[in-house]
């Protein structure tokens, strides 16, 4: 099904798709605000937005999941959790809420797409399994991630520092310190790692012209 195939079809309130329906491409049902069911083989790729502005897809708790994937999240609460067998969230899902305080994602989740909580002001916490990988891009726009000291750590790596000291104490319990970390900062000048770093992804101190201390 190809982009804008359907989209802003208001009227539309069921779908049937037949099995041998194999791709849904962007906005492909986009602004089809009275569809409130629709069957997807579950074989199909989906595309981010192919569902975008599809309110009454949402299910009771606000969630618009089609097979397994997290399309948007449309409800009210401040303390989210994604339901159980979820396993990707895609584009901008929560982006731009100024509302959710905490996100909690269940450990059937594979992956999440890099803007997926973008512009989400009031955003202090996210419980994400070990598996998934993050980077300090994911949050763009997420200002109360970052703690006091300006260090973004999330499940025991350091995705990002953007504090103004220029000597910097990684705090204990940090394992791994990605490559995003420090890379290209101009104010660092020494940088001191607790005892339970194992890994500093190649690239995190690249760029830092004042940098002169590396202490392990």
């Amino acid at each position: 099904i190809g982009r804008n195939a359907v989209s802003g079809a208001a009227k539309l309130k069921e779908v049937i798709l037949p099995i041998s329906i194999k791709h849904i491409s962007n906005e492909a049902f986009s602004s089809c605000t009275s569809l409130c069911k629709i069957n997807v083989p579950q074989d199909a790729t989906i595309e981010p937005y192919a569902f975008s502005k599809c309110r009454n897809l949402a299910n009771a708790d606000g969630f618009v999941i089609i097979n397994n994937h997290l399309q948007s999240y449309l409800g009210a609460e401040t303390d989210v959790v994604v339901p159980e067998d979820v396993h990707t969230i895609f584009a901008n899902a929560f982006a731009q809420n100024k509302k959710i305080t905490t996100i909690k994602l269940p450990d059937s989740v594979r992956s999440v797409d890099v803007s997926f909580v973008w512009g989400c002001t009031s955003l202090e916490e996210i419980v994400v399994p070990q598996h998934v990988t993050l980077t300090a891009s994911m949050f763009r726009d997420c200002p109360k991630m970052i703690d006091e000291k300006g260090l973004l750590v999330i499940n025991n790596t350091l995705l990002l520092y953007n504090g103004r000291d220029s000597s910097v104490i990684i705090p204990d319990g940090v394992e791994t310190v990605c490559a995003s970390a420090f890379a290209n900062n101009q104010i660092i000048k020494s940088v001191k790692c607790p005892v339970s770093v194992k890994v500093i992804e190649t690239g995190s101190f690249s760029n830092c012209a004042k940098l002169h201390t590396v202490e392990l």
